[in-house]
């Protein structure tokens, strides 16, 4: 006989589902072209106020983003973030790797929020199918998405918050994937090596850092 949690259970699982739609959400905004309200909430640190509340969960290991985020808050605080600033960086990101990435994290995005109607709905089973699928779409599409984001905008003159903003996406992908890609970044830039980019080819077949 399948046990199912119990309803606290539930409601807890359901609210990790609704924190993990917020961080993904937070991502979104910025991962493809970011409008004016976005840069205010970049320079006020509302942005990184909200992402800080999204990861609580997490408990201890919400650590990991500390040095992220303590990073872009220095960054809009060293140069206010305007509109123009922010979309000078991200023109170094070609306009397809920016809208494939949105792509990537709208379709997540309707997976969490039929994640979190499963869970609230008592069809446990299926809330747990529909966390698997997510797993794959990570590995198999996000993974590769992000990679790219972040190596085209750090190969290039990218601005102090653009590389702030890569590194807490980095961050992001490795605690929802569970693997360590913070030790693909190296230097003040966080520049992603080329052999990296390698090793994260897409495929099944695609090797892992050691």
């Amino acid at each position: 006989m399948t046990e199912h949690p119990s309803p606290q259970v539930a409601q807890l699982m359901a609210g990790i589902v609704d924190d993990r739609a917020r961080m993904w959400a937070l991502v979104s905004e910025v991962v493809s072209r970011p409008d004016t309200s976005v840069a205010q909430r970049l320079t006020s640190g509302a942005w990184v106020e909200d992402m800080q509340r999204s990861v609580q969960w997490l408990g201890d290991a919400a650590e990991r983003f500390r040095p992220g985020l303590v990073a872009l808050g220095e960054a809009a605080d060293a140069a206010p973030v305007t509109l123009e600033s922010l979309l000078a960086g991200f023109d170094d990101i070609t306009s397809r790797e920016r809208t494939h990435l949105a792509g990537v994290i709208d379709d997540l995005l309707v997976q969490l929020a039929a994640e979190k109607r499963s869970w609230s709905g008592g069809d446990h089973e299926h809330a747990k199918t529909l966390r698997l699928a997510q797993h794959d779409q990570l590995h198999k599409r996000m993974v590769p998405a992000v990679q790219q984001w972040c190596y085209d905008a750090l190969n290039q003159q990218s601005t102090p918050v653009l590389s702030a903003l890569a590194k807490v996406l980095v961050i992001v992908l490795g605690m929802e994937t569970g693997r360590d890609f913070e030790r693909a970044v190296e230097g003040e830039g966080f520049h992603i090596t080329d052999a990296y980019v390698a090793t994260m080819s897409p495929g099944p077949d695609s090797p892992r850092p050691e």
